[in-house]
């Protein structure tokens, strides 16, 4: 068994506890995308099936830690009325295409298709950190997709 996995969910935790403490404490919802985390979730979640039906358990950890603590966030928000309709209609219709990925082609089919997803997500980013004088600029910005999905720039950052 493989402690890899396990030592990854001390890595993805921890991204969600401060937005969820801050907006426990604070109510603000300002500067945390209500969009990212509901796509987050599903993606998360999708590894999740992913990881079940290739039987790899320990990396069920990290992936369900991660499938609820940013739907917790994403339902959160939305109750706010923090997730536009635009958002929430392409986020379910990506997880009904991940659905039908991991139900109808199974499971090779389904990594292929969160993997592509995250190369065409973090992609941009890297490209334009490798293009600028300033490292810290081009990262300060998010990856593009979570300035997609919700149109106005924000990022899931703690204060």
């Amino acid at each position: 068994m493989s402690l890899l996995p396990l030592i990854a969910a001390l890595f993805a935790v921890p991204q969600f506890l401060p937005q969820l403490a801050r907006l426990r404490r604070t109510g603000d919802t300002a500067g945390v995308s209500c969009a990212w985390a509901a796509l987050t979730s599903v993606n998360n979640g999708a590894w999740t099936a992913y990881f079940a039906l290739s039987r790899l358990w320990t990396a069920l950890a990290p992936s369900i830690s991660a499938t609820l603590l940013a739907g917790i966030l994403a339902v959160w928000l939305a109750r706010q009325g923090e997730l536009p309709r635009r958002a929430a209609l392409g986020i379910t219709g990506w997880a009904a295409l991940l659905a039908l990925a991991g139900g109808v082609f199974g499971r090779a089919e389904l990594g292929t298709a969160l993997t592509a997803s995250f190369i065409v997500q973090a992609a941009p980013s890297v490209g334009k950190a490798y293009r600028s004088e300033r490292v810290s600029s081009a990262m300060s910005m998010g990856p593009p997709a979570e300035g997609y999905c919700h149109g106005d720039g924000t990022t899931p950052v703690a204060s």
